[in-house]
């Protein structure tokens, strides 16, 4: 069946979840499900987000849920709330985390997919234990998946 052909369907909290420390991820669409072609999850954002990196293979489209998010993308700061959508292309800095005391909820589409698998390898069995291991963990794969982490602004 080829990825025109197959339906998704997913309900409020359905979907593979993927324990990331302090941003729970849910896979509601896979590069498997697509042919390579997208990939989208769900995250809850509970405080910083990842550090600013730059995907060299894929387009990251968000779509703020929930909540307000406070996004980096190359030059552009911009403050997201429910219902913004922003695109950060491949070979683009970029960077986002929780804007206020709320969590926010965000749909973040990968084209084409298959870094998803980055978030799987990296929270295998034993899961990490913290933000810290968690990006440890990222760093030492970020180059199968042509990723790039850079330092936080002002270092």
């Amino acid at each position: 069946m080829s990825f025109a052909q197959k339906a998704i369907v997913l309900g409020p909290g359905e979907g593979t979840k993927v324990p990331v420390p302090g941003t729970p991820m849910t896979h509601k669409m896979t590069s498997e499900d697509t042919g390579g072609k997208l990939s989208a999850l769900e995250l809850i954002l509970e405080a910083e987000g990842p550090p600013p990196h730059i995907h060299h293979d894929e387009d990251e489209m968000f779509y703020v849920l929930e909540g307000e998010v406070d996004f980096q993308i190359g030059e552009q700061s911009v403050r997201a709330a429910a219902g913004s959508f922003l695109r950060a292309p491949r070979d683009v800095a970029h960077s986002f985390k929780m804007a206020g005391d709320q969590p926010a909820r965000i749909l973040v589409v990968f084209s084409p997919a298959r870094i998803e698998n980055l978030f799987v390898e990296v929270t295998a069995a034993p899961a990490p234990q913290s933000k810290e291991e968690y990006i440890q963990r990222i760093k030492s794969l970020a180059p199968k998946y042509n990723l790039e982490l850079l330092p936080p602004p002002g270092r």
